[in-house]
């Protein structure tokens, strides 16, 4: 039962990051890593690190990931999100497309990467694909 409470708790996190994600890849073609903590009570916080002239993005996971573990041990979260934007070769495909990276932790032991490709036409218009996943590292919990 917990590792469905768990499924649920990372399943609602990706829902309610979907549209900040479609509008970073329709305003900027890509996006910087930003994350999102679910609480007890089923709200999301939405986390952005300030970037500086030229990111790094793997500086802003790095930091990204620390803020998440506060919030863990501060035992202001249940579940985490941080989403990163990768390329990734999806199940039965030859080559790598651009994907979002949803690196999901949940403290009952959950951790997956959930990678859900997309694409941007020369419009803007932002079409996901079908999503697909891996066993996560538990960094955070």
């Amino acid at each position: 039962m917990a590792k469905d409470n768990a499924r649920r708790d990372v399943e609602l996190l990706i829902a309610r990051l979907i549209a900040p994600l479609r509008t970073l890849v329709r305003d900027q073609g890509g996006f910087l890593p930003f994350a999102a903590s679910l609480d007890s009570t089923r709200r999301v916080r939405k986390f952005a690190a300030q970037a500086g002239e030229s990111p790094d993005p793997e500086e802003l996971a790095a930091f990204l990931e620390g803020k998440m573990r506060e919030a863990a041990a501060a035992g202001k979260a249940v579940a985490t999100a941080i989403v990163s934007d990768t390329r990734a070769t999806p199940p039965g495909e030859r080559k790598p497309v651009d994907c979002a990276a949803f690196t999901l932790d949940h403290r009952a032991g959950l951790s997956l990467v959930v990678l859900l490709p997309y694409t941007r036409d020369a419009a803007g218009r932002v079409t996901f694909g079908e999503m697909f996943s891996c066993e996560g590292e538990s960094r955070i919990f």
